[in-house]
């Protein structure tokens, strides 16, 4: 059997689904057979109710038996797809280890962001939200004047920041008209919003950057790892996930 192919015989859903009728309805052929052989004993009202309570009792308790070979059966199951997944994710790392990030990335002349040559502490939220609208993206990599990068900020962590600023104004007219600049997203925004590579690293590089540094879910490639080096492409996570799928 091949590195990273499944394993284990493992049943279809089809298969697990039939068992799992054929169990339920043994059970109620056996429950229909103990209420006739009761049923037919009982001779007179006493013995029938006094079965009845009977019965009342040991229901559950054949209930739960059922319940416990389903659950059984259906862990085991679950313990199998589980180390299939495993394999999967193992196969997909050694997949993103023969592809080349330069490969994957969105380069600048493909990137929807925004120029600043300022502070970046000057920037509006507002001209955040405008270019976000514009280019319809949900994240925006700011580089300054050299093309280096400043920052990669979500609309998530813009969204947030504005259902707080409503919270606190009680108006979400005041809240938008009063959108600050952006050191005011604070708290809100990771010490690092992106991490840098070199080129001539893999997707598997990639893939292990961001699950070092969690929070972080944007990498900025440059030629050789250099945060003052312009930027040459930028990977998202969804990106990684993709091309570990292929």
């Amino acid at each position: 059997m091949a590195c990273g192919s499944p394993g284990g015989a493992g049943l279809d859903q089809t298969t697990r689904y039939r068992l799992a009728r054929l169990i339920l309805v043994l059970a109620g052929v056996l429950l229909f057979g103990i209420l006739l052989g009761l049923l037919f004993w009982a001779k007179d009202p006493e013995t029938a109710k006094g079965l009845g309570d009977y019965m009342a009792g040991l229901l559950p308790l054949i209930g739960a038996w059922v319940g416990a070979l389903v659950a059984y059966y259906f862990s085991q199951e679950q313990q199998r797809e589980s180390e299939r997944t495993l394999r999967e994710l193992l196969s997909m790392d050694g997949r993103l280890r023969t592809v080349p990030v330069t490969s994957w990335m969105i380069r600048p002349e493909n990137m929807v962001s925004l120029s600043w040559s300022a502070d970046l502490d000057e920037l509006s939220l507002e001209k955040i939200l405008d270019k976000m609208e514009e280019g319809r993206v949900n994240r925006l990599p700011i580089l300054d004047g050299a093309g280096r990068a400043l920052a990669v900020v979500h609309r998530s962590v813009v969204d947030r920041y504005l259902a707080e600023r409503c919270l606190d104004t009680g108006q979400h007219d005041a809240a938008v008209s009063g959108l600050g600049r952006y050191s005011d997203l604070g708290s809100l925004l990771p010490r690092q919003t992106f991490i840098v590579l070199p080129e001539n690293v893999t997707m598997a590089d990639a893939r292990n950057a961001l699950l070092g540094r969690p929070g972080t879910a944007d990498i900025i490639i440059t030629v050789n790892g250099c945060k003052d080096e312009p930027v040459s492409g930028w990977l998202t996570n969804a990106l990684i996930m993709e091309a570990g799928r292929l």
